[in-house]
């Protein structure tokens, strides 16, 4: 058995550093706080001190499966028996095998268990929500099994940060001033631009304009053009890249240029050539953001992804926030595409109904959906 000691400013990151070096078998033995010294012994601070171990005979998990009446338990029976048995050993009593036998599977303990069966009903995938629960059930066993239910809470939502963390999330900063929406049509691409024209032109007083290229739906156009209109602000009409180039160069001077595109069938794959000679790939001043609707089924979201992922696409934006019901799918989208979000959209208003993301909002909607 090999015994090592690790030290991190968090116990997720101390968890990454016992996985590293010693595989996902280690065996934690002990943990605390200690005080990292500070300049001259001021402004300590805390670092998490861990010690592990590998395991000379590591526990394979089995992996849970979903059934329409109830959700299978995650961990291995053996496993749990004798961490049980083990358990009780401390306070020096003995776990009844008679009880254990009983059962044809013991789950987690019931406040892990049930944080589990939650991130299913709230649309994590299977995969997603198992990793959340292994990081629980660590921490829960850290913690001397003694946990209430917000600090469930709070390890949930550490994890996830520190999932996210490194995802781009929010408005485009100054420097980004040519902006293109894409998506499949019905997402909501042309009432999102709105949005964020009316809150870039009144709120923060910018020199707004708009741009177009969906000019396959007549509908679209004049719907752009009434919102162009209220805002009084400029708005060009395109049908090829020249007419792109020139309308890009009319708008040299304005703050933000707002490009609505062509919304067709995301299966077809001239659409996506098509897009690709209107989206940036040269200037660092241009961002591309995936408009997506929660209300459209998750794998109907992954082929739009698949399909359109290879675009230059800096972020997402998930639209009608107030139809959906469950909001997991932000989470499984952002972890198998490694994109952040730039804005959400929860209704019709103009420009009421629509947040810029960051990591605290993203979190807190994933896990409590939004307030209507």
């Amino acid at each position: 058995m090999k015994v090592k000691k690790f030290k991190a400013p968090t116990m997720i990151e101390a968890m990454h550093l016992v996985r590293k070096e010693l595989g996902n078998d280690a065996v934690i033995l002990n943990s605390k706080e200690v005080n990292k010294k500070g300049m001259l012994g001021l402004f300590r601070k805390k670092d998490i001190e861990v010690i592990a171990a590998t395991d000379p005979q590591p526990v394979q998990h089995k992996v849970a499966s979903k059934r329409e009446d109830s959700v299978k338990p995650l961990i291995d029976r053996n496993e749990l028996s004798e961490r049980l048995r083990n358990s009780e050993r401390e306070k020096g009593t003995s776990t009844s095998e008679q009880s254990l036998k009983q059962k044809d599977t013991i789950p987690y303990p019931e406040q892990v268990q049930s944080m589990y069966n939650h991130l299913l009903e709230i649309g994590i995938s299977e995969d997603n929500a198992k990793e959340i629960v292994d990081y629980l059930f660590e921490q829960y066993y850290l913690h001397k099994k003694q946990a209430t239910d917000k600090d469930i809470k709070k390890w949930i939502e550490e994890f996830i940060e520190s999932n996210i963390r490194n995802l781009t999330f929010g408005a485009p900063g100054d420097e980004k001033k040519i902006l293109h929406f894409i998506g499949p049509t019905g997402v909501g691409k042309t009432t999102t631009i709105a949005k964020v024209a009316a809150k870039a032109s009144i709120e923060e007083g910018k020199k707004v304009s708009l741009i177009t290229t969906d000019t396959y739906r007549i509908a679209a156009i004049e719907q752009l053009k009434t919102y162009a209109k209220i805002l009084n602000i400029p708005i060009e009409i395109v049908y090829n890249s020249d007419d792109y180039i020139q309308a890009i160069e009319k708008f040299q001077s304005y703050d933000l240029v707002l490009i609505d595109t062509a919304g067709r069938n995301y299966k077809d794959r001239q659409y996506a050539e098509q897009l690709k000679s209107l989206t940036p790939h040269k200037t660092e001043n241009e961002e591309a953001y995936l408009v997506l609707s929660l209300n459209t089924r998750e794998k109907d979201i992954y082929e739009i992804c698949d399909q359109l992922i290879d675009l230059p696409i800096h972020r997402f934006i998930f639209t009608k926030c107030d139809e959906a019901s469950n909001f997991g799918t932000i989470y499984n989208v952002m972890m198998k595409y490694k994109k952040g979000v730039a804005y959400f959209t929860t209704g019709q208003v103009v420009p009421d109904d629509i947040e810029v993301a960051s990591t605290a909002n993203m979190i807190s909607t994933i896990m409590e959906g939004r307030k209507q």
